[in-house]
């Protein structure tokens, strides 16, 4: 018997690079108008390739921009308590007091071709999202497991892959999804994401098939799986320290560090342990993440 894991990634080197959760000054706590914001993320130093205008509680129009950049419409639902972010989406309306529609709102979004995200689930605390109530709704795409506005205000904990992992643990096919959540222009560039397209596909319809990762200034350039060697071609120019994890069900399987930008990893020394999932994580020496998405166990085949 083979055991076999699916993969998000192909051989394909079209990378685009953007970011799902922006506010402009339609936003209560939102700074610059949508011009201003697309600006910051089009211009020749952050040179993003698409992003997502997700204003509190309401859906702002967003301009034709060309040069093969792409501004999708959204909105982050919800006043303050389990917000979720809408993406590539039209109206949509919403109590955002009110705590007990998640769910419509999920399937109103998936009705809509769009895609659903739980924001920053350890906002303020650990139980922002638990695992209980993030269980208890479906159909949503995955969750913040990096939130850069987060890290800056210092208001709980940027990082959440430890409910990712917990979700995946507990059978949820979720991405993970690292951003900036910018209200301010010291948010910018702080968290993304890498959406390899494969010909003629959509970058939403890519990005909903999780063929992403996410980072917080690590970048790779391939990521394959073949005969259990997974092959990662990361972008580290100095030659700096690379410290990488193997997630497989919530512990780590496998860790080292490495100095060359090349990381080889033989899966067949852990994936008969492998239950539901594995996933690769790398941390550069100067705390910049990437995030992979993780494989998940196929039926085995003779």
């Amino acid at each position: 018997m083979s055991m076999m894991f699916s993969c998000c990634y192909s051989d394909s080197a079209d990378w685009a690079k953007g970011t799902l959760h922006v506010h402009t000054d339609n936003s209560p706590c939102g700074h610059y108008p949508v011009r201003t914001v697309c600006d910051l993320y089009f211009g020749r130093i952050m040179k993003y390739d698409f992003i997502a205008i997700t204003d509190h509680m309401l859906r702002t129009p967003v301009p034709e921009w060309g040069d093969g950049r792409t501004i999708f419409s959204g909105e982050e639902f919800k006043r303050h308590d389990k917000q979720i972010l809408g993406i590539g989406i039209g109206d949509i309306p919403d109590d955002p007091d009110r705590l007990d529609n998640h769910q419509q709102i999920i399937d109103e979004v998936n009705r809509q071709h769009g895609i659903a995200v739980l924001c920053h689930p350890h906002l303020y605390g650990d139980d922002y999202w638990s695992l209980e109530e993030s269980l208890a709704l479906m159909g949503y795409s995955g969750i913040e497991i990096y939130n850069h506005n987060e890290k800056m205000n210092q208001a709980g904990r940027a990082v959440a892959s430890d409910l990712w992992d917990s979700l995946l643990s507990a059978g949820r096919k979720v991405w993970g999804f690292s951003s900036d959540d910018m209200h301010h222009c010291s948010r910018v560039g702080g968290g993304y994401i890498r959406v390899q397209r494969n010909s003629g596909e959509r970058l939403l319809d890519a990005i909903r098939d999780g063929h992403f990762y996410s980072s917080t200034g690590l970048d790779a350039d391939s990521y394959s799986f073949d005969d259990d060697i997974i092959a990662i071609r990361l972008r580290n120019k100095s030659e700096a320290r690379i410290s990488y994890r193997v997630i497989a069900d919530g512990i780590a399987v496998m860790a080292g560090d490495i100095s060359s930008g090349t990381l080889l990893l033989d899966a067949s020394t852990f994936k008969e342990k492998v239950r539901r999932y594995f996933r690769v994580e790398a941390m550069r020496d100067d705390g910049a993440y990437i995030w992979f998405q993780p494989h998940f166990r196929m039926e085995d085949r003779t």
